[in-house]
């Protein structure tokens, strides 16, 4: 809690009906800190969801269906779930007040029906543990599958460098085993050498 967060809350960022409102919100907070200064869990994929839509002249996620869910196969992946495929989805829950799961309502503006919330860079997809072990395997071959190259096995290798390690503090470390690529987190055991991501 600070007042910062206050702003965020009243400016609704997650329930703006398209990235560029979403964008237009973003737009009037201020920064908590310099960038490049500091680690803070930000908007900034969500951001640059809006940056690839200006440099590409395409919507975020057409973008993402063109550039790499189709050419990986992802056929259960995308920012709303179709009518016929809604009951395979799982219900999101949450701890209730007597510690038992409870029903949660929908988070940061992930809604499976279409024309509801947008397509964000940070959040907001919906798939399966199939079509996500196809993009993870992509990734873990350097960038291709099945003989189509999504990314550049150099693009990859830049992803998974710890871009935290130059900070003064290391308390800018997401945890003390685990820093931040870009748009992955990085084990920093040498040994493991894994990377991945959380999410609900």
């Amino acid at each position: 809690p600070s007042p910062l967060t206050e702003l965020y809350q009243r400016a609704d960022l997650w329930n703006a009906p398209s990235l560029a409102e979403f964008v237009r919100r973003a737009a009037k907070l201020p920064l908590k800190t310099q960038p490049g200064t500091e680690f803070n869990y930000s908007i900034g994929a969500d951001l640059l969801g809006a940056v690839i839509e200006q440099v590409s002249g395409t919507d975020f996620e057409s973008f993402l269906r063109r550039r790499i869910f189709t050419p990986l196969k992802l056929r259960d992946t995308g920012f709303d779930v179709p009518e016929a495929k809604r009951s395979r989805l799982a219900a999101l829950s949450k701890q209730g007040t007597a510690g038992k799961l409870v029903t949660a309502d929908p988070i940061i503006g992930a809604y499976a029906e279409p024309g509801r919330g947008f397509a964000s860079g940070g959040a907001g997809l919906f798939s399966t543990a199939a079509d996500y072990l196809r993009f993870a395997q992509m990734l873990c071959n350097g960038g291709e599958l099945d003989g189509v190259r999504i990314l550049k096995s150099d693009t990859v290798k830049r992803l998974v460098v710890n871009e935290l390690a130059g900070f003064a503090k290391p308390t800018h470390q997401f945890s003390a085993t685990h820093g931040w690529g870009l748009g992955v987190e990085v084990e920093l055991d040498p040994a493991t050498a894994a990377f991945g991501w959380a999410g609900a």
